[in-house]
């Protein structure tokens, strides 16, 4: 609405040059939304960047597991891999490949800032009270701090690595054994059966007792 505004206007020479330094104004006040644009603009494209970098990352490691799972499930596809750990039999390879792949897993949801360091912690100190878990880690260990690739990766192998020193003294616990019950399932297991003996029981007293009711009522 300014040319109009001002081909309108009619006036003293005082009030041209008013409108002059309005004039003025608009250019500086261009000037200052247009470095605010450039800025806008130069952010955008930083964001796109990290979130097309994030996507083929996703990706990478999507096919790595996928690569992954086909060794985990196939003895002759996991000697494809190379020599490293075909001593050892075949479910213990199969384990720490797993183990890999959760470990994995936190380190996207870290970088993506889903996972928090408290999080990260507790489940870091869960997975290393296990013989399976602190093993993994203790061959891992280094390769994964050595091979970081940005500062925020680091500090998400130093915490596994903070917790896996707090927890080394400690004894692991074994994973549990099906073929041998511990203490505590056995005590489970005898409890389900004494419930299911105890409720089939009541049944058959409840059953018995509506059966008299019947032949009572009959006569």
């Amino acid at each position: 609405m300014s040319p109009l505004a001002l081909d309108a206007f009619q006036g003293s020479t005082s009030h041209w040059n008013r409108l002059s330094s309005i004039g003025q104004t608009y250019g500086a006040a261009s000037a200052v939304l247009s470095v605010l644009a450039v800025i806008g603009v130069a952010v955008t494209l930083t964001l796109q960047a990290r979130e097309s970098r994030a996507i083929r990352l996703q990706a990478i490691r999507e096919s790595h597991t996928r690569l992954l799972e086909m060794a985990m499930n196939d003895p002759e596809l996991n000697k494809v891999w190379g020599p490293s750990g075909l001593a050892d039999p075949f479910v213990l390879q199969r384990q720490n490949m797993y183990a890999n792949m959760i470990i994995s897993q936190w380190e996207m949801s870290y970088a993506t800032r889903t996972l928090t360091d408290d999080h990260l912690r507790l489940l870091a100190a869960e997975f290393l009270s296990g013989t399976i878990g602190r093993e993994f880690w203790a061959l891992a260990r280094r390769a994964r701090l050595d091979t970081s690739e940005s500062k925020l990766h680091r500090r998400f192998h130093e915490i596994i690595d903070e917790e896996y020193q707090r927890l080394r003294d400690t004894p692991a616990i074994p994973p549990p054994d099906p073929e041998n019950p511990s203490g505590d399932d056995k005590r489970r297991w005898w409890r389900a059966l004494g419930i299911g003996l105890a409720v089939t029981c009541l049944g058959l007293v409840i059953r018995f007792v509506q059966r008299d009711q019947k032949f009572r009522s009959s006569r």
